[in-house]
């Protein structure tokens, strides 16, 4: 009974024996040559092993790994935090090298819980126009308040200087409003 490869495997598998296997396949293997002597030593292996461990090693320093970015989260102080309150939370991540969510919630572990960028920057606003203006009590004042809110994050404004504001933006909308119906 010829077999061909073509046929079902369960119609031919029971047809072999184990003597017939085992002519089947120790026929069709290739001689082995037991001459060991062409094989690099064991040295050679050895040493690319070796070297592939290091390049690995140095790839693996490159991807930060979670305990690294714990690492970042827990030397990550409020004084370095606080030196960056002068930017938007996004550039101040990035000038920080971590991602914005590691940075906010740091901040939500040292009790900052908003960015005090934009009260910054108002107040340093109001400072320039009352330099220009001379009033060098309210400048003083008001440099006071900016030094507060970078060691306290969650200071409110003082009355005073909500006033000061609230004058300056009423005297600024005063000008633009005088400006604008002039030159119509």
């Amino acid at each position: 009974m010829g077999i061909s490869p073509m046929d079902d495997f369960d119609d031919w598998a029971p047809l072999l024996t184990y003597k017939s296997t085992q002519k089947l396949f120790l026929t069709d293997l290739p001689e082995v040559d037991n001459d060991f002597d062409d094989l690099p030593p064991l040295d050679d292996f050895k040493k690319e092993s070796e070297e592939e461990d290091q390049e690995h090693k140095q790839l693996l320093q490159l991807v930060p790994s979670s305990s690294t970015i714990k690492n970042k989260k827990s030397e990550l102080e409020y004084d370095e935090i606080k030196k960056h309150f002068h930017l938007p939370i996004t550039e101040a991540a990035s000038k920080m090298n971590i991602g914005l969510t590691l940075l906010k919630r740091r901040c939500r572990e040292l009790s900052i819980k908003r960015w005090p960028h934009r009260k910054i920057k108002s107040l340093h606003l109001l400072i320039q126009t009352l330099k220009e203006t001379g009033l060098d009590n309210e400048v003083e004042m008001l440099e006071e308040e900016i030094n507060m809110l970078k060691q306290v994050p969650e200071t409110e404004i003082t009355q005073e200087t909500k006033k000061l504001r609230q004058a300056y933006f009423k005297a600024n909308y005063k000008r633009r409003k005088l400006l604008a119906s002039n030159s119509s």
